[in-house]
């Protein structure tokens, strides 16, 4: 049972890596259009 969860867990996690990997870099082509430097995310201040 708990292997189970463990690989339901690992799916999940990569699940959300990979999601947060295409965000960012839709990130920085949107930055590289704009002409600007990719700041790393929500941090700009």
């Amino acid at each position: 049972m708990a292997m189970t969860d463990d690989i339901r867990f690992i799916d999940l996690f990569s699940g959300i890596g990979g999601f947060r990997l295409g965000l960012e870099k839709a990130n920085k082509e949107s930055w590289k259009s704009m002409g600007e430097q990719p700041t790393g995310g929500k941090d700009i201040r």
